[in-house]
Formats: structure tokens, sequence, C-alpha cells
């Protein structure tokens, strides 16, 4: 009489002995030929059952003996016949592709995610790159979701880590400015930083705009507060 092949093995017609199925093979019941294991499934040799593959893992086409890693910047769930590129804004990791955190951005296939550089911000998760800081603003940190306001008395270009004060001559009385406005005709700042013009005080004076300092009027010549220049005295007076 014949006798059954016993699960894990199988035998062609007219066999005189059972072969024990071949890895990437199985075979569940006796009395049945060894069957290859399906896409994203490995056996060893004798086997009555095949295994998936595990996360970040995959066995591509049906008769595999081992389960292939997921190259970098690539995820697989089990079972997984291919592995799957994460875009950009996300990294691999836990057998599944995770969006970057705000203040984080990355390419795409990124095995994990690159701070914003100073200057620069992603306000929300999943960012594939980062923006730059609008003038007026500022950012001096790394890895941050938004850029602050400049203070009074400074100003900045876009991109920038840090706002500039104003140059002496010059001042900004309002926060997140992009520029600093010159003094006009008969005022001054004596310092960087400044958020006000000061005027000149009498018998001084400074001509023209964004001046640091105010100039004492000639003998014989006078000026009231905030002047842009001296006058000359009339006949019958004097000033020292």
């Amino acid at each position: 009489t014949c006798a059954a092949c016993s699960a894990g093995s199988g035998s062609l017609g007219g066999a005189a002995q059972c072969t024990q199925c071949v890895a990437g093979t199985y075979s569940a019941t006796s009395r049945s030929a060894c069957s290859k294991c399906p896409e994203g499934f490995t056996s060893t040799a004798g086997q009555t059952m095949c295994t998936k593959c595990p996360k970040n893992t995959y066995a591509k086409g049906a008769g595999n003996s081992k389960c292939t890693p997921c190259p970098s910047g690539q995820t697989a769930t089990e079972g997984s016949g291919a592995c799957t590129e994460c875009v950009a804004g996300e990294y691999s990791g836990s057998g599944a592709c995770l969006k970057c955190s705000a203040g984080k951005y990355s390419s795409a296939a990124a095995v994990s995610c690159t701070d914003c550089a100073k200057g620069t911000y992603s306000s929300e998760s999943g960012a594939s790159s980062c923006t730059s800081c609008a003038a007026g603003k500022s950012q001096a940190l790394a890895a941050q979701s938004a850029c602050s306001d400049c203070a009074t008395g400074s100003s900045s270009t876009a991109g920038s880590a840090a706002c500039t004060p104003c140059m002496k001559g010059y001042f900004v009385d309002i926060a997140g400015s992009t520029a600093c406005k010159a003094c006009p005709e008969g005022s001054i700042t004596t310092a960087t930083g400044q958020t006000e013009c000061t005027k000149c005080s009498h018998n001084t004076y400074a001509e023209g705009e964004g001046n640091n300092k105010c100039i004492d009027c000639d003998s014989g010549h006078t000026s009231p507060e905030g002047a842009g220049g001296c006058g000359q005295c009339g006949a019958g007076e004097y000033a020292d």
C-alpha cells in the first residue's frame, strides 16, 4: 500500500519515499505536495506553515527562505513583499513613516529629521523644508517653530538669526521693524539701539538727517532747540 507523506514533506507520483519540503516551501497536511510560501512569508526546510516577515523587512515574490531588511529611509509592515520609501517631511521608524516634528524637516527616504537652522523655522509637523524668518523677525536658536519680532531699537532682514541694533543717528520705535529710520534734521542719537531721537539744544544744530552729534553755533549766531542750522544775530545784537 502507499503511505501518506507527513505534513512538512511531499512527493511526486511514483515516488519511493517522501522528501522534506525545502526552505521557502511548506505542506500543511499529509498527502499534499509542498507549496511555495506566498510573498511576504518565509520558511525553513520541513515546515508545515510559513512565517510572516517582521516589520521593516520584506520577501518579494513567492518561495522565499529569508526576509530582507528594508534599505535606510524605507519601512514595511509585517508580511510585506516590498518596502515603502518615506516621503519628504517624514522619517523611518518603528515599522512606519513618522512625521517630523515642528522645528525640523526631512527630504524623501530620510532615517531622521534635521533641525531647522538659526534664522529659519517650521511651524507644523511633516515639513519638507524650513522657512526663513521674515524681515523684522529673527530666531537665534535651531529647531524652532516660530520667529520673534525684533525689539524696538533694532531691525532685521529676512532669514536673520539676530536683530541688528539701529546705528547712531538712527532709531525705530515699532517692534518688528524691517529697517531703522534716520533722525530728522535738528535731532540726534548718540548710542546704538535707540527708540527715539533727542532734539539739539539751544545754540546747537544738526544739519540734515541721520546725525549723531549736535554742533555748536559759531560766535554771532544762535539757534532754537531742534534746529538744523544757526542764524546770524542782527545789527545791534550779539551772541557769545
